[in-house]
């Protein structure tokens, strides 16, 4: 989180679409208890014969902030996905079946999942380019060295000449002054 001029706490983009991610955990991981609380009443096999939990526990079983709760108990409810369930007016949720489909289909942790791949995707599409950028940087100057060094070896071999014509022209002046013609 970052500070805003005006002194209020702003979400970066990216933190923004971190929290999303955590909320499409949450939400499958309220639908699971939600879930498992329906089945289990439908079939008879637990204390509780009510449909739905009350706010209360889930909040235990979820150990979040109600206002996180409250984030998610609404983007659920306006899917669809869950109910109000009012028992003795005790406020709580039920899943419905579109909830419990959404479960066993693990749409939220695909969703999860979904983001990452197309995070993953992101960073490659940068760091491909800049990777690229750096192979062809480090192969320029690895020809440029080796033309460099193919120059230098050329110099060197002229350098060699020139010495060489140097002698052969001192010796034969060496000669000539020697042995003067007739």
């Amino acid at each position: 989180q970052t500070a805003c001029s005006a002194g209020t706490l702003c979400l970066s983009l990216e933190n923004r679409k971190t929290e999303d991610m955590i909320m499409n955990l949450r939400k499958h991981k309220l639908l699971g208890i939600l879930s498992e609380q329906y089945i289990l009443s439908e079939i008879g096999e637990t204390e509780n014969k009510e449909i739905g939990l009350n706010d209360d526990v889930i909040l235990e079983k979820l150990k979040m902030s109600k206002y996180k709760y409250e984030l998610i108990k609404q983007s659920l409810l306006d899917s669809a996905e869950v109910e109000r369930h009012n028992p003795r007016y005790i406020l709580g949720l039920y899943s419905t079946l579109k909830g419990v489909a959404s479960f066993n289909d693990k749409k939220y942790t695909k969703a999860f999942f979904d983001d990452i791949i197309n995070i993953l995707k992101n960073i490659v599409q940068i760091v491909i380019p800049i990777l690229s950028l750096f192979i062809a940087y480090y192969a320029i100057q690895l020809k440029i060295s080796e033309v460099n060094n193919y120059n230098q070896k050329q110099i060197d071999t002229l350098r060699k000449e020139i010495k060489i014509l140097k002698s052969n022209k001192l010796k034969s002046e060496t000669q000539t002054k020697t042995y003067p013609k007739k």
